[in-house]
């Protein structure tokens, strides 16, 4: 498998669903034009942040695996950095991609996978006299 990389964008809220999904096609296209190849477009819709950021409690979240071209990654960069409806964004490189095993681990499923704790002890207070 060729090394690629993902993006995951958190757009504004008050944009509304079309502007939502002419977002999509944006990155698609600018995606492309650069000769990169989208290998997977996953829209999570409107979530809550784990955190208000710029006076924002929730977000458009998208996620985007692709093959770069040779500007791909500068283009995408410098179009993220002057879009205003964008909150965050982060590319991570993926050392391979497989767009059939990528998908959102719900937080249930991810902590039926972790031990349990031994149940605390309970401390014992002894009045003042």
């Amino acid at each position: 498998m060729n090394k690629g990389y993902e993006l995951m964008v958190v757009l504004k809220p008050s944009l509304g669903e079309e502007t939502y999904k002419k977002n999509q096609e944006n990155f698609n296209n600018w995606i492309t034009k650069t000769g990169g190849e989208v290998l997977l477009l996953k829209p999570w819709g409107l979530r809550e942040l784990s955190t208000p950021f710029k006076k924002q409690t929730q977000g458009y979240y998208l996620q985007i695996q692709f093959k770069r071209g040779k500007t791909t990654l500068s283009e995408l960069e410098s179009r993220i950095r002057v879009d205003e409806t964008i909150i965050r964004s982060l590319i991570v490189t993926l050392d391979s991609v497989n767009p059939e095993l990528t998908g959102i681990v719900e937080i249930s499923e991810f902590r039926q996978d972790k031990p349990k704790r031994a149940p605390r002890k309970e401390k014992v207070v002894q009045p003042q006299v």
